[in-house]
């Protein structure tokens, strides 16, 4: 992401440009980490040999999806309107981990329960699928952070001087 120099105004293309490549980052990244879940997920599968958790697979990875797709938006608004000050991030971030895990084991529990999918094997599989979405979200966010303009620290005031000596 390209920075804008802390001496010159943002523009309002500028800000736009910059918040569109964040999300597209974003977005990237978290489509990189199912990926790369999904296909652990399968190599663990190949080896287990058992046909009853390819449903759970299935199910795990549908809810996964949803849940990245319910927690993205939540971070790219905090990148769109945090990168100056890093607390909305933060919020957004965090609120991101509530929502994907709620969706996540509720997803979970409703293919359990409404589907009779495997119980074990469909919830363990939720949990590699929230740890690479949390990893991307995390390497993106830390980067765009990195490379942000600080604000400059307000000059530093002296110490009252003692005038009773």
């Amino acid at each position: 992401m390209a920075g804008i120099a802390i001496d010159q105004p943002a523009t309002p293309a500028a800000t736009r440009s910059a918040t569109r490549s964040a999300t597209q980052a974003l977005a990237r990244a978290v489509a990189a980490a199912l990926l790369v879940a999904a296909a652990s997920i399968v190599a663990v599968l190949l080896l287990a040999a058992r046909p009853d958790w390819w449903r759970a697979f299935a199910a795990a990875s549908v809810v996964s999806v949803a849940a990245a797709a319910a927690s993205v938006p939540i971070v790219a608004w905090g990148l769109r309107t945090g990168l100056k000050r890093p607390e909305i991030l933060t919020f957004s971030y965090v609120a991101s981990m509530f929502i994907r895990a709620v969706v996540g084991i509720g997803g979970g529990v409703a293919a359990v329960v409404l589907g009779k999918y495997p119980l074990t094997a469909t919830l363990m599989m939720i949990l590699p699928y929230y740890f690479s979405i949390l990893a991307a979200e995390t390497i993106v966010v830390v980067r765009l952070l990195r490379t942000a303009p600080q604000q400059p620290e307000p000059p530093a005031s002296r110490p009252a001087e003692n005038t009773h000596a």
